[in-house]
């Protein structure tokens, strides 16, 4: 008797099972516990995906890093940019204060000692 499939897709010939690093020897194999083949289902394909193609945790890791720094790097451009138009605004509000502002003349008498 041919393996049943429970989807309209027949069962790949080709299979494996993942097993944790350094255990192959302590499982029985499928065949000696009566199975012809192993089927694995996940929502979406999104696990098994991630089982057989580690590079797509990587590029998603990368990807939310990425967008993590983007927005710090947007937030540090913004207190930039309200730091320096502060600063035009102070400097602006010093030069005015220093041309409307009276000039100071203050005569002092300096006495000075023939030795």
């Amino acid at each position: 008797m041919p393996p049943i499939s429970s989807t309209s897709k027949p069962i790949s010939k080709r299979w494996r099972i993942l097993l944790p690093h350094g255990s192959y020897g302590t499982y029985p194999s499928p065949r000696a516990l009566g199975f012809d083949g192993i089927e694995i289902y996940s929502a979406h394909g999104y696990l098994l995906d991630q089982f057989c193609h580690p590079r797509m945790n990587l590029e998603e890791a990368k990807a939310q890093e990425m967008e993590k720094l983007q927005n710090s790097l947007q937030e540090l451009q913004t207190k930039v940019d309200e730091t320096n138009s502060l600063l035009i605004k102070e400097r602006e509000a010093a030069k005015k204060a220093v041309e409307e502002a009276p000039p100071v003349i203050q005569e002092t008498q300096v006495l000075v000692e023939d030795t």
